[in-house]
């Protein structure tokens, strides 16, 4: 048995006969000279293809779980960012609620300003003026007081004068 591999044509014989007839004589009319082997296959070809789908089953499987995992992620993000912009919006709420009694507040605050203002200035031209009338009495008072030293002058040289004559008459 001097023959190698390489004289001889296998041959796969399945469950299909008419498939397996067919092969059986393209090998024979093609291969004249070659040693044929018959080779019966157990697993038909659906098989490998059912292989192959289930590969690609498994891959599209871890895929889509990455995908589901990357979009709960996102939906978390999404639900974190719906929150904040519904905490915003009640804050933003809150504000616009207290907005017109701040603006009533400060309208108040503005007019008792300008009503301090008033009483200030009013305050000043008092202050003003009493220091004025303060000065003017001071002035008045230093007269007054160069008066009355000089009577007292006058009343004590009056009454020394007095003193005298009346001892001279004595």
């Amino acid at each position: 048995m001097g023959s190698s591999a390489e004289e001889t044509i296998y041959v796969a014989i399945g469950k299909n006969v008419e498939r397996s007839k067919a092969a059986l004589f393209g090998a024979l009319d093609n291969f004249v000279h070659k040693k044929i082997c018959l080779l019966h296959v157990h697993t038909p070809a659906r098989s490998v293809a059912l292989k192959l789908l289930e590969i690609s089953c498994a891959k599209e499987s871890n895929e889509r779980k990455q995908l589901e995992t990357e979009l709960k992620m996102k939906r978390k993000e999404l639900e974190d960012t719906r929150n904040q912009h519904t905490e915003v919006i009640k804050q933003l709420h809150s504000v616009q609620e207290k907005k017109p009694i701040l603006d009533h507040l400060i309208s108040e605050s503005t007019f008792m300003v300008g009503e301090l203002e008033e009483k200030i200035l009013s305050a000043v031209e008092l202050l003003i003026t009493i220091k004025e009338g303060r000065d003017k009495i001071r002035a008045e008072h230093e007269l007054v007081m160069l008066d009355v030293r000089e009577l007292r002058k006058s009343v004590i040289t009056g009454v020394l004068d007095f003193q005298n004559e009346v001892e001279m008459l004595s």
